[in-house]
């Protein structure tokens, strides 16, 4: 066996060997999901808590959520704002938009674990009021699960608390695709809605 033909041996060993690497892997199939938790206080800017990401295949149904637990007890009894910032990408995560990273967040104490639930509203101008978005507006992600997961529409959701004692957070994120939305988004009904009073004076707040 002379040269050339060994080279074109293993010419055709190494193009069966990408081929099969293609058929399994199938780059131009993946995603990268990117999220980032920060909590602030008005004397303190954002304090980074959480930056996590996770790549996975867009076609792949059984998507494991990805698990963080936080301490916050060093804020205890203050009030602080906690900001949750996801975005779904095609990989290596700098190409286009593809969908929101969903989240399930518990916010634990002594007490036990209680869901967060982001609180946020659409007016659509009625009543006298102008038009626009009330607090942090959630949408429920497709699938089942309790408490839900919810994403917020440019990509971000935050929630106001005074940290109890003994705090933490326990999160879970999954990705939601934008293909999977179908154009609709589903908004997370509030367990709790303030009077129309105070609906009133947040919107005539907004817009001062």
């Amino acid at each position: 066996m002379n040269k050339k033909q060994l080279f074109t041996i293993v010419a055709l060993v190494f193009l069966v060997a990408l081929l099969a690497a293609g058929v399994v892997w199938r780059p131009w199939n993946d995603s990268v999901m990117t999220v980032t938790i920060t909590i602030s206080t008005d004397e303190k800017g954002p304090v980074s808590l959480y930056h996590a990401k996770a790549r996975f295949q867009t076609g792949d149904g059984k998507r494991s959520p990805a698990q963080a637990d936080i301490d916050i007890g060093k804020w205890e009894g203050e009030l602080v704002r906690l900001d949750i910032r996801g975005r779904v990408r095609r990989w290596p995560g700098i190409g286009q938009t593809t969908g929101f990273a969903g989240c399930s967040v518990q916010l634990t104490d002594s007490t036990g674990a209680k869901p967060i639930e982001f609180i946020g509203w659409q007016n659509d101008g009625s009543s006298r009021m102008h038009p626009g978005t009330i607090g942090s507006l959630a949408f429920v992600a497709p699938g089942e699960a309790d408490p839900p997961f919810v994403y917020g529409q440019e990509g971000s959701l935050w929630y106001v608390f005074r940290v109890p004692q003994k705090a933490a957070l326990k999160a879970a994120f999954r990705p939601v695709m934008e293909k999977d939305l179908k154009g609709s988004h589903e908004p997370l009904v509030p367990s709790v809605r303030p009077p129309p009073s105070v609906l009133k004076e947040s919107v005539n707040a907004d817009s001062a």
